[in-house]
């Protein structure tokens, strides 16, 4: 099976602290008051639930994170 993979354009400029990072994909996590908390979980269950696919991230603390994902083609 071929996958093609698209690198989301989010991109946070201080990265996500390491401490945090294991409950990105919890059904509600957030770190601001006005934060839902719901964002990456729907993302996440859609591209690997319904059309079977992957959606990770990579964060260094200081640099910044980006988000992917990949489709089977």
């Amino acid at each position: 099976m071929l996958t093609e993979t698209c690198k989301c354009g989010l991109r946070t400029r201080c990265g996500i602290p390491e401490e945090i990072q294991p409950y990105l994909f919890k059904e509600v996590m957030t770190t601001k008051k006005d934060g839902s908390g719901l964002e990456l979980l729907p993302c996440k269950n859609i591209i690997e639930g319904n059309h079977q696919g992957k959606f990770w991230f990579e964060s260094k603390t200081g640099e910044g994170t980006s988000f992917f994902f990949s489709f089977p083609i």
